[in-house]
């Protein structure tokens, strides 16, 4: 079985396959926006994430999100702002040799926080407080290099330890971001609305 990615013929993602100097070991998860895998670094042994579209799931609309997110990780990694920290970092950008994008990135660990509501009855106030603290720093941070995250909601929220054990946010999924130093195409640009209606912006709800 062909598991170098440049001599593959089928590009179905699954355990064992060679994304550059990475091999696939489990897939993390699956949405609207395609799969995540998880990957380990072959001669250095340290984890990543493979983001990619479904095979077949490659409209124009989808592939320029998921290039959009990598340049807009790309833009915040260059940035030392420590609250930039909470947001992944983006290794690699490619395709897959049907032409789907495939993007790599930091591999983050721990669970959403939708998770972690459902599944924890209350937070000590100064905890949240903390937390909700460090979401607020860092989104101002985005916000100031120019980019709006537009789909800012608690499951594209990983809750993960920072300093003495404290939980963390690192926020993830700038899929549909608005990055003010790209162009922007027609579809971003009209009456489309992108995002999650429960968590929506009036300005965003009605695409103004």
């Amino acid at each position: 079985m062909t598991t170098r990615l440049e001599e593959a013929r089928a590009t179905d993602v699954a355990p064992g396959l060679v994304v550059g100097s990475y091999r696939v070991v489990s897939k993390l998860g699956e949405g609207g926006m395609g799969a995540v895998w998880a990957l380990e670094h072959q001669t250095l042994g340290f984890r990543a994430a493979l983001k990619t579209l479904p095979p077949g799931e490659d409209s124009a609309e989808l592939v320029r999100r998921l290039q959009q997110e990598a340049h807009a990780l790309a833009k915040l990694d260059r940035d030392a702002r420590p609250a930039l920290r909470r947001i992944p970092k983006v290794y690699d950008l490619g395709r897959f040799e049907d032409g789907r994008p495939w993007m790599i990135m930091e591999h983050v660990s721990g669970r959403s926080l939708d998770k972690v509501m459902k599944q924890t009855s209350a937070w000590p106030v100064v905890a949240a407080l903390k937390f909700i603290g460090r979401i607020a720093d860092t989104m101002v941070e985005v916000h100031g290099a120019g980019i709006v995250h537009r789909d800012l909601k608690p499951s594209n929220i990983m809750v993960v330890e920072e300093g003495a054990g404290e939980p963390s946010p690192k926020i993830i999924d700038l899929g549909i971001a608005r990055v003010s130093s790209m162009e922007r195409v027609a579809t971003t640009a009209t009456a489309m609305i992108l995002g999650t209606p429960g968590y929506m912006s009036p300005e965003q709800a009605t695409a103004s």
